[in-house]
């Protein structure tokens, strides 16, 4: 359970910071809410591990429109919202770390997983393509100092 990890860990570092907090990853707003609320109860976030994901299960001829609209909405939409919330932050204190987890499951040939093998390429596309551009922008930052 929640409590047993939090007791785990601060068994192991009686000094963590380690806090749980639920947000509906389908909202933007709920994420920038608790990206706020993060700020506020530990200061700056200089380490962010995405690991929400969500598969129906379902052949995608057979899933609901509902079930692709969640798995769009957790699995590309909310890390671009939790980078958004959090990145501009490590931007402007010139440290910090994002890393998104993605599913094993949309790399074998499975037809019941076409929907997150979609989200998955498109993640993929858009992490190389934030990286390019930040580390572009970094550089040149730092060329300029």
């Amino acid at each position: 359970t929640q409590q047993q990890c939090l007791a785990i860990l601060h068994s192991r570092n009686s000094s963590s910071r380690v806090r749980v907090y639920h947000v509906d990853m389908t909202r933007s707003a709920d994420i920038h809410t608790y990206a706020e609320k993060v700020r506020q109860d530990l200061g700056q976030v200089t380490i962010l591990i995405s690991n929400a994901g969500y598969v129906s299960g379902r052949s995608l001829l057979t899933e609901s429109d509902s079930d692709t609209e969640r798995t769009f909405a957790i699995n590309s939409l909310s890390p671009i919202w939790l980078v958004k919330a959090f990145m501009p932050y490590m931007l402007d204190a010139n440290r910090g770390h994002i890393v998104i987890i993605s599913s094993i499951l949309g790399k074998p040939k499975n037809e019941n997983c076409q929907t997150l093998l979609l989200n998955n390429y498109l993640f993929c596309r858009c992490s190389c393509s934030t990286r390019s551009n930040y580390i572009h922008f970094i550089e040149t930052c730092k060329s300029r100092s």
